[in-house]
């Protein structure tokens, strides 16, 4: 399976009692819509393994999942633990589009230009932050680090790959 083909949706990060439970950092709200029975991916350098799950549930920012065959802490330190969580693109549930949900995936290198015109660079990651996200884009020389707020963000356009945001004075200044 190439992994291109896969999107990290999060990261195991501890183990959650003594049932082989697993905490999980995940980016974003798409491993919270998953229920029992469905299937993650787990990539490490050996490769990518089908996992089912067995158990999904919310603990403050972090979900605690349950997977089949993994019974005990010491199972899920060898199998899971500090490796990334992802899925197929396939299979992940549609991002509601028109209501400005999209994919990390999808926007990383889309061309920014503000509403006047000019090239602000292509979006090189996404930082979350509590309040909403800030794309970060890359120019020849720059780092732009944008508020993907309502206010600045004018439109997404996924088959043009550009996004278009308001030139608003000092976010742009270097």
């Amino acid at each position: 399976m190439a992994t291109e083909e896969l999107v990290s949706v999060g990261k195991a990060v501890a183990t959650h009692g003594v049932k082989g439970r697993v905490k999980v950092v995940p980016y974003g709200t798409t491993l919270a819509a998953l229920s029992p029975g469905g299937r993650i991916l787990v990539k490490d350098k050996d490769g990518v393994r089908a996992m089912t799950l067995e158990h999904v549930s919310a603990e403050g920012q972090r979900l605690i999942i349950g997977l089949k065959g993994v019974n005990t802490p010491e199972e899920a330190k060898r199998t899971i633990i500090g490796r990334e969580v992802a899925l197929k693109k396939e299979d992940l549930p549609p991002a509601n589009t028109l209501e400005g949900e999209f994919y990390v995936y999808q926007l990383l290198g889309l061309e920014v230009q503000t509403t006047r015109g000019r090239r602000v660079g292509k979006v090189v990651g996404v930082l979350e932050t509590g309040a909403h996200d800030i794309y970060v884009t890359k120019d020849e020389e720059n780092e732009y680090l944008i508020p993907a707020h309502e206010e600045v963000i004018v439109k997404v356009d996924l088959l043009g790959g550009r996004i278009v945001v308001e030139d608003i004075e000092g976010l742009f200044e270097t």
